[in-house]
């Protein structure tokens, strides 16, 4: 701790700007806390304000999670750390080792409801559901981001509802979140050649198995049977653009993505 101020050390495996972690990094109060940084993975989409400011940051320099656990651990010591905050399945497990090296309390936040399920399946689910038991119980608490994820936790996890702390992600940056004028609106409708009473569902997320794109697709070809004006939007990249891309050829739709 620095002056009286408690350092809170946040940890997952990217942190991009203006994403959940890099907000409460910025807007932490800084006349009680002293946030602290830890990434797997210097790879961003954009850097983060946080780190722009000059705020303090690590990257975890180890290449397997029993060497990532210790090297947490010195940075926790190093920080004089009063507590840990994980995002995230692998990091949850990395965290709560270096949690009980240290004695350093650990939150966990659980931004999925069926993460383990969605990626795993047969033998290395059943032990990554046993891991992730092992850290919940390790766990202060698990921050999760809707009322949904906490039922899921109290009723699929056996996890107590006092255990489970629900924070909306804060979206508090008037500059990036304020709403559009009418006038911004339609010129952006024109740009995507939208027309100006089209029914437009828009997705703007990293494209990966957890965000659900492939399943957004094949509702919105059903959708689109009764709504034949509707538009889908599907902004975003990642390891299953592919997928995504060979998902709306299949489902005939006329958009190209790039």
């Amino acid at each position: 701790m620095t002056q009286g101020r408690k350092t809170i050390v946040q940890f997952a495996r990217t942190i991009n700007r203006n994403d959940w972690i890099d907000v409460v990094l910025c807007r932490a109060d800084c006349a009680r806390f002293r946030p602290v940084a830890v990434t797997l993975y210097e790879e961003n989409i954009a850097k983060p304000q946080f780190a722009e400011g000059g705020g303090t940051t690590y990257c975890l320099r180890s290449h397997n999670h029993v060497s990532r656990a210790l090297e947490l651990a010195r940075i926790i010591r190093k920080e004089r750390a009063a507590l840990l905050y994980s995002h995230h399945y692998m990091e949850s497990l990395i965290g709560t080792a270096a949690s009980a090296l240290t004695g350093v309390p650990h939150v966990i936040g659980r931004h999925y409801e069926a993460e383990i399920h969605l990626l795993t399946r047969g033998l290395k689910r059943m032990a990554l559901l046993q891991l992730e038991q092992v850290a919940n119980r390790h766990a202060r608490v698990i921050a999760v981001p809707s009322m949904r994820i906490s039922s899921f936790m109290n009723e699929h996890r056996a996890i107590a509802a006092d255990k489970v702390a629900v924070l909306p992600y804060p979206l508090v940056d008037d500059d990036v979140y304020a709403p559009v004028t009418c006038a911004e609106r339609a010129q952006v409708r024109a740009e995507l050649g939208l027309e100006g009473d089209a029914f437009v569902i828009g997705n703007v997320a990293r494209h990966h198995a957890l965000k659900g794109q492939t399943v957004l697709i094949e509702a919105f070809a059903s959708f689109q049977r009764q709504r034949p004006e509707a538009r889908l939007v599907l902004i975003g990249d990642g390891p299953a653009h592919d997928l995504v891309r060979d998902r709306v050829h299949a489902e005939g739709f006329n958009t190209e993505l790039p």
